[in-house]
This record gives structure tokens, sequence and C-alpha cells, in this order.
């Protein structure tokens, strides 16, 4: 649900038009069934209307302005096993074909040790004291993976800290469906828009 200090998101199903006219603005999420449940229900609470099934890619849908968006949910120890093992690369290919914009969203707090990736997970045996797990993956080659993945048309979100992916994915659907935002059917932005 909504923690203390975090925005309501109620601009999820309210939208104002004209001179302060309010209409109710549909905003359904398709959520992956093999994702968490709990990620689904967390989403409802921020007044989205979710809807579970089998998404062919991606972990979850919405559709802002008659276009296709999806988005891709990873952990940070997911996203480094599924670029060892190339599943990623096979995600990445599913996600471009299938949306009109596509996104990867990194749960969880990741920085550069040293020379390579680490990530916070309090409860992993080989946390250190902070709760910061060393990977032994070169920070360079995650680097140049994730740029790999923007060049390929893939938008990188990050939600930090773990746990914060339904608000981040709600803030997303959130701005993405916004009248302000029409402009992403033509790819060109306005010369000045209001967040």
């Amino acid at each position: 649900g909504i923690r203390d200090g975090e925005p309501r998101l109620l601009d999820n199903i309210w939208d104002v038009h004209g001179k302060g006219t309010v209409s109710a603005l549909p905003v359904t999420v398709i959520a992956d069934d093999r994702d968490p449940e709990y990620i689904a229900n967390q989403l409802s609470s921020y007044s989205l209307a979710v809807t579970r099934g089998r998404l062919q890619a991606g972990d979850y849908c919405f559709f802002p302005h008659q276009l296709t968006v999806l988005i891709e949910r990873k952990t940070i120890p997911d996203l480094l096993g599924s670029l060892s093992d190339n599943r990623m690369v096979d995600q990445a290919h599913k996600l471009i074909a299938s949306a009109n914009t596509a996104i990867l969203l990194r749960e969880g707090e990741l920085r550069r040790d040293i020379s390579q990736v680490s990530y916070r997970d309090n409860r992993h045996p080989e946390a250190d004291k902070d709760g910061w797990v060393r990977t032994g993956w070169s920070w360079d080659s995650f680097q140049g993976m994730m740029l790999d993945i923007q060049l390929m048309g893939i938008l990188i979100y990050d939600a930090v800290p773990m746990g914060s992916a339904a608000y981040e994915i709600a803030k997303i659907v959130q701005s993405l469906s916004k009248d302000a935002h029409k402009w992403i059917r033509q790819r060109q932005r306005p010369d000045i828009v209001t967040i």
C-alpha cells in the first residue's frame, strides 16, 4: 500500500480537463500471472484496475493513448542471472517486438563497489555488515550491457529500495496516461510539458 510520506496517486483515475471539470481516466494494468501476486495487489491499492493473465512479453502491460507499454521487472540478482544465461537478450527482443514503449524496471539498490557490481540484500548470507552483496560482476561489463539494452530501445527505470516496484509502476502508469503525455503517440515531445 501507500507508505507514509509517499504521495497518493489519485491522478491515476482522475484527470482535470478544461475549466476544472474532472472525468474518470480508465487505466487498466495487466499483470503477468508469473510475477508475484502481492505486486498486483499493491497496484490495486494505488487505484489502478489490475487484471492478472499470461503475457507473452513483459511483466506488466498498459495502453496509454492507444499505445502498448510493457514493463519487465527484474530484481538486481535476477537481472544479473538473466544477463548471464542470455534470457535477458530473448526477453529484450520480445519486448521491443511487442510494445510501442518497453521499460526495464530494475528493483533494488545497486552500486559500483571497487570495480564490481554490488546490490543490497540484508538477508543474503554473503552480505556485508551494511547489507551489500558483491556479485563478482564487472561494473564495466554490466554498464555495457545496460547500454546495449537502451540502444535496442528499452528504457531503464530504477525502483529503489527493494519492495518499491508497485509504487514505481503506478507512477509510470500515472505519468504516461495523462493527457499531457499524448505526444508519445507521435514520439515527438512538444516544446513545453508541465509534469
